[in-house]
């Protein structure tokens, strides 16, 4: 028989997906280059899940797996021993690492590139260590690479908050 047969049915998608918010942790390094320009970067991993009707299937469940590396350029406006407040900008590359469709590994997105704006504030317990907290703006831009459809897909522009322990190292 031919694969091209008019009257077999696809398993499509039908209607849109719902994209639950992403879980994203990871661990960061803050370089101070002058007394108030610092270079901050991190290792990110980040979870993507979403939920998708199929026509013939009924409900999927698919999680994308991503790792990601920002690099921003921040600018201290207050600087002590104990509290930094600070504001920058800068970009993330992320890679994704998996996808599965219900369970089963499926075509996987390559590189997303975004644009991010931040402004913060560190508490310092020491030279090197602190916790910081910093509401965030990004936007992801636009690519005909990718395949999946996530939260990122229907949210381009995103507002989020972030907070952590971060080490620094420099002036």
């Amino acid at each position: 028989g031919s694969d091209l047969n008019p009257e077999k049915q696809k398993d499509v998608i039908v209607g849109a997906g719902k994209h639950s918010l992403p879980l994203k942790i990871g661990t960061g390094i803050r370089w101070m280059m002058t007394e108030r320009l610092s270079l901050t970067s991190a290792l990110e991993y980040s979870l993507y899940t979403s939920e998708f009707n199929r026509s013939l299937s009924g409900k999927h469940k698919q999680q994308a797996h991503y790792l990601g590396i920002p690099l921003r350029l921040d600018y201290s406006f207050v600087r002590s021993r104990w509290l930094d407040v600070y504001a920058g900008g800068g970009g993330t590359a992320d890679y994704c690492l998996s996808a599965k469709d219900n369970g089963v590994f499926i075509r996987k997105d390559g590189f997303t590139f975004s644009l991010q704006a931040v402004a913060g504030a560190q508490l310092n317990f020491t030279g090197k260590f602190g916790v910081f907290i910093e509401p965030q703006v990004s936007w992801v831009m636009p690519s005909e690479n990718r395949v999946l459809e996530t939260y990122r897909t229907e949210h381009p522009v995103s507002i989020n908050i972030a907070a952590g322990i971060r080490m620094t190292f420099g002036k």
